[in-house]
């Protein structure tokens, strides 16, 4: 089975128009559309092919990818079902900069569902030198999503450090959260690894149409900020496509109202029951982007 996942918009981080307002129409033209498909373990993979001792774990797992060198320079992963590789070999899959991954077996090491999954740029490998490491006692009912960005410091061939970030679907087990109200579906909200490409100092409040949009645990006087480098926003809301527009923040000022221009726009489907990841990125400090991921798979 195949469908279709909202992906990339690139807009740049100039004032782009006013209010938002949810609406029942389809999402923007600009949004890029990638197909979602899984790789059944053992088969041929895009980007390589399996070849590695594990069994199927049935847990389903995509990767997205902005990481990048200290330049600006996007850098494809390989990943393996292994702690890590000392040697040259084919990947279980292949990740370009900038997109998200076709749903994926991870494979697990043994009966227990003791599992591996570690990413290196393109090409390389080495102890040491891994962009992604994750290590998971699987049940084989999760649903992850990995989201994977440049971080802090070097790694042991001296490529710029990397950062991923784990994200469960509640609605499929494994995470801490329940899954989303009765009615309504929820928003989440990542800018992981953003601040290693907008080093300044900037803020925004967030809205999904008629002013500032209060998250679940917000009050009207103390509601969510997104920065560069945070993550955890979330924000339930009723089934519907809306347009998220980020708003600069003014520290000590008035209380926001997101009245004014927004900075960023981008266009999120909201369903009922279920959870959709909106994963802000940039190549540039002046071309913010952002990736709309429901987390739900077939």
């Amino acid at each position: 089975m195949r469908r279709m996942v909202l992906l990339v918009i690139a807009m740049t981080l100039a004032a782009c128009g006013g209010g938002s307002t949810a609406t029942s129409g389809p999402a923007s033209a600009a949004t890029a559309a990638v197909p979602d498909a899984t790789v059944d373990p053992g088969t041929a993979a895009p980007g390589g092919n399996s070849g590695f001792d594990g069994q199927p774990s049935g847990t389903k797992v995509r990767v997205f990818n902005a990481y990048m060198d200290p330049v600006g320079t996007g850098l494809g992963l390989d990943l393996y079902p292994l702690p890590f590789t000392t040697e040259a070999r084919k990947p279980l899959l292949s990740v370009p900069y900038g997109t998200l991954s076709p749903v994926f077996d991870p494979l697990k090491s043994d009966d227990a569902g003791n599992s591996f999954l570690t990413g290196y740029v393109s090409g390389e490998f080495g102890n040491g030198n891994e962009v992604m490491s994750a290590d998971n006692t699987l049940k084989g009912t999760e649903v992850i999503l990995y989201l994977v960005s440049r971080g802090t410091g070097q790694m042991g061939n001296g490529r710029a450090g990397a950062q991923s970030e784990t994200i469960y679907d509640p609605t499929a087990g494994g995470s801490s959260r329940t899954p989303p109200p009765a009615g309504k579906g929820r928003v989440l909200i990542s800018a992981s690894g953003l601040d290693q490409t907008i080093t300044k100092d900037v803020t925004w409040s967030v809205s999904f149409g008629d002013g500032c949009t209060l998250g679940p645990d917000d009050t009207q006087y103390a509601s969510q900020l997104v920065s560069p480098g945070t993550t955890g926003s979330v924000y339930e809301l009723k089934p519907g496509t809306y347009t998220m527009s980020l708003h600069t923040y003014v520290s000590g000022g008035e209380i926001p109202t997101c009245k004014d221009k927004s900075v960023f726009e981008v266009k999120v489907p909201v369903e009922d029951g279920k959870v959709v990841q909106v994963f802000l990125w940039a190549t540039k400090p002046d071309a913010l982007q952002a990736a709309v991921i429901p987390l739900s798979v077939p």
